[in-house]
């Protein structure tokens, strides 16, 4: 089984004291006895002041763990070694783009498919406050754009009409650990242009590939640029196989920089 469903078969009841949650990323990838992709997180917590407590699988911590750090976890093949890779940091957009979907363009086209929608409201500022364990003090922190790159020319959300909430209940105290949940939760709601499709396989002459760039042409001036592929459902029925994927983008038009190049889509 994909070691994501394994990290999902036992609730577990147990503390990790003195550790970041890089930290705990890592131990857990270890059990699994996965390779490891991780970026380092701060703080490493002292267990006198604070412990983090794990009531549930293992995969439901890591996904919360990664939630409150603006980072992915997720389990893929190394494509050099052939073994399973366990990541734990920040959406990898500023990767070269794999390929490109051409969608409209003729016989130039290598999608069956192609729907793009864009939530407005969506994107947010957040608030936070919280008392610091050690001394007690007043800790907050406001967060108002994004820290990622923009995968367009225009930012998604309306200039000074963002969404603002509130963060309640986080069980967080430092203020930099609020810093960096508030962050995260204005990243993460930042991603409010949404694609799918499906993939015409032969036309695209390989396989697509999720948590990375990808180019899409021929969609118009505003949804046509940089996406990043969020999931691929690859699908085999005898001499057939389908891809349907699933993009997702922070930001509207073309920033000047793509390269919508037929050779990219159709490389080995």
């Amino acid at each position: 089984m994909d070691a994501t469903v394994l990290m999902g078969l036992e609730e577990k009841i147990r503390p990790w004291p003195n550790m970041a949650d890089s930290d705990i990323a890592s131990t857990i990838f270890s059990e699994y006895s996965l390779g490891e992709k991780v970026e380092a997180t701060s703080p490493a917590r002292d267990a006198i002041e604070t412990t983090v407590m794990q009531r549930g699988s293992d995969i439901q911590l890591l996904r919360q763990l990664a939630a409150r750090n603006g980072y992915e976890v997720y389990v893929e093949v190394h494509p050099e070694t052939g073994q399973p890779e366990g990541h734990f940091h920040p959406p990898q957009v500023d990767q070269d783009p794999q390929g490109v979907l051409s969608v409209n363009l003729g016989a130039s086209t290598n999608v069956n498919s192609f729907r793009a929608r864009y939530d407005m409201l969506r994107p947010t500022s957040a608030t936070v406050q919280g008392v610091e364990t050690s001394d007690q003090s007043s800790q907050g922190s406001d967060v108002q754009t994004p820290r990622m790159s923009n995968l367009g020319s225009s930012a998604a959300g309306s200039e000074g009409r963002a969404r603002r909430i509130i963060l309640s209940q986080t069980g967080l105290a430092a203020g930099g650990e609020l810093q960096t949940l508030a962050q995260a939760v204005v990243d993460e709601s930042a991603w409010s242009i949404f694609a799918e499709g499906d993939l015409n396989t032969v036309a695209y002459g390989k396989i697509m590939r999720a948590k990375r760039p990808i180019m899409v042409r021929g969609a118009g001036r505003q949804f046509s640029g940089t996406y990043y592929v969020e999931r691929v459902l690859h699908t085999i029925i005898g001499d057939e196989y389908r891809q349907h994927f699933v993009l997702r983008r922070n930001a509207l038009g073309l920033t000047g920089q793509e390269r919508f190049v037929e050779s990219e889509a159709l490389s080995a």
